[in-house]
């Protein structure tokens, strides 16, 4: 199932992240394929300063690095509002400040769609990526609905999609914003071939799940408190159905 296909026009889309690369990482294709019809807000939380390799010398501006690189990657994407809360990177608590700080962001844009990280994904290490995952969802139920009309939240980095999106033809557009940030090729040993690789074969992956070269995947969670509760039965129902067939065999 492509979300696209949901009619995501004219919509205004929050996209929270933790740090300068994570959006184009994991979402890339798919906000390059948002960006004609729909206006895209990032949020994100870090300047991601820790994310540099530790033998730069102490005098580089490494913030400014980041910065720069995560604002040539939008400007290819066409995403002309960038806003960066500046938290400590790697200290991104559940806190009442960044609960704060999201809640305004919530009202200030009064967005349709949010994507933002999954914070029940059990193989995620990073307490960034958690937090700020955490803290949009808690968010969204203290939010002021009265002039939000909020939709849908689509968690990226899961290991629970129920959603695909089909980015063959942005793939192309996906690596190239992903080879910008250049500061973070230390990461995979054969630097940016192999990071490239990674992309791809994840992309791949994802693709083979709806018939498709590349796919990205998510987790939707509506908004809709019944479409929600009859959602939350359901996975339910099939959980047991999964356990009892695993027992009786």
């Amino acid at each position: 199932m492509d979300i696209l296909n949901r009619k995501f026009l004219n919509k205004k889309i929050i996209v929270f992240a933790a740090h300068p690369d994570d959006i184009e990482f994991y979402l890339g294709g798919t906000i390059a394929k948002l960006t004609k019809n729909n206006k895209i807000y990032y949020i994100i939380a870090t300047n991601g300063e820790k994310g540099l390799k530790n033998k730069l010398k102490k005098n580089i501006d490494k913030c400014k690095i980041r910065v720069t690189e995560q604002l040539k990657a939008v400007k290819i994407m066409g995403i002309k509002f960038v806003d960066f809360m500046e938290l400590k990177d790697g200290e991104v608590n559940m806190c009442k400040k960044l609960g704060k700080l999201i809640l305004e962001k919530l009202n200030q844009v009064k967005p349709n769609i949010i994507f933002s990280f999954d914070p029940w994904n059990d193989r995620e290490i990073h307490p960034d990526h958690r937090n700020i995952g955490f803290c949009v969802v808690d968010s969204i139920i203290m939010v002021s609905i009265e002039n939000v009309k909020l939709e849908k939240i689509y968690l990226y980095h899961t290991h629970k999609p129920n959603v695909f999106s089909d980015i063959s033809e942005f793939m192309s557009v996906k690596l190239k914003v992903n080879e910008i940030h250049k500061s973070q090729y230390h990461e995979y040993q054969k630097g940016w071939i192999e990071k490239k690789e990674v992309i791809i074969k994840i992309g791949e992956m994802m693709g083979r799940l709806i018939d498709k070269k590349f796919a990205e995947a998510f987790r939707e969670i509506s908004l809709n408190s019944a479409e929600r509760h009859i959602e939350d039965v359901s996975e339910s129902l099939r959980k047991l159905s999964n356990y009892r067939s695993n027992k009786s065999s």
